[in-house]
């Protein structure tokens, strides 16, 4: 790994701290104006709900599965010679044979990973849920904005901390200048990756019971987000990678904070009997 001094000090921003502020204090005035059960951070209530006790555990804010997420992430950085292999062949092939083709599908997918777009889409479900007394949709957005939010804010963070080149910059993906405040060297982790998986994640968690077209549709145009970025030479294919595991982690940690607000607020464990009339016993969250 080769790295580069940098002597000013990079630079972050107000506008994700506004912007986490703004969302926390959205949630929290919209919730307080509904009733529990139709709370936009009450997690979602099952269509089986009246059939009987629902069985769950209860997992603590990380899942086992979450460290691989984790791993993965840091494997993308780590820069093996495979890894920095394929990063290399997959740039020189993606730009060489497309630089300039497929102009209205590279500018579809960049613009799919717009952060002003990305705050419209989330933003959208909150308003539509506003003005028609839509309880899921207003949870919906809410969610959809708080997992944007702290997802780029996080992205941002690793971006100047971890400096690394973009191709267009270097087409070496082993040089890095630590807390950089230049744009050139915030490749790592996609930010464009990152938001529009960690949105991908919310629609398809709360959407994807009732329409189960809808997780293949998100993530299809969250991949073809990811693609035009490396074929832009805006990122290397590791960079997409590590953005697109950032957002489903970050989606799925925002979840597991609402849960565990929401829990608090009243959500209790009653030990019952099954609707079957069996004598087991089963653990079940009374959304009462």
């Amino acid at each position: 790994m080769r790295l580069r001094q940098e002597s000013s000090v990079a630079r972050i921003g107000v506008a994700p701290w506004l912007g986490l502020a703004l969302i926390l204090g959205l949630s929290l005035e919209v919730s307080a104006q509904c009733p529990f059960n139709e709370s936009p951070l009450a997690p979602r209530q099952s269509q089986h709900l009246a059939d009987g006790p629902i069985t769950s555990q209860v997992d603590g804010l990380f899942k086992r599965s979450d460290l691989g997420y984790g791993i993965a992430i840091l494997f993308s950085l780590a820069q093996l010679e495979p890894v920095e292999n394929f990063d290399e062949w997959a740039s020189y092939e993606l730009t060489g044979d497309v630089r300039h083709k497929n102009t209205w599908l590279r500018w579809g997918g960049r613009n799919l990973g717009d952060g002003t777009f990305n705050m419209a889409l989330a933003a959208a479900p909150l308003v539509f849920g506003i003005a028609v007394g839509d309880s899921n949709a207003r949870r919906l957005g809410v969610h959809s904005l708080e997992s944007l939010f702290a997802a780029a804010f996080v992205a941002r963070l690793l971006k100047t901390a971890v400096g690394r080149a973009r191709p267009s910059e270097s087409m070496d993906p082993d040089q890095f200048k630590l807390f950089s405040g230049e744009a050139a060297f915030h490749s790592f982790p996609s930010g464009h990756a990152t938001r529009v998986f960690a949105l991908a994640a919310t629609f398809a968690r709360e959407l994807g019971d009732e329409a189960g077209w809808v997780p293949f549709v998100a993530y299809s145009l969250a991949a073809w987000t990811a693609t035009t970025r490396v074929m832009d030479r805006a990122h290397w294919v590791s960079d997409v990678t590590a953005g697109a595991l950032l957002g489903i982690l970050t989606s799925r940690v925002v979840d597991g904070l609402n849960s565990r607000w929401s829990r608090k607020r009243g959500i209790t464990l009653d030990i019952q009997p099954f609707p079957d009339g069996g004598v087991d016993l089963g653990v079940a969250f009374s959304l009462r």
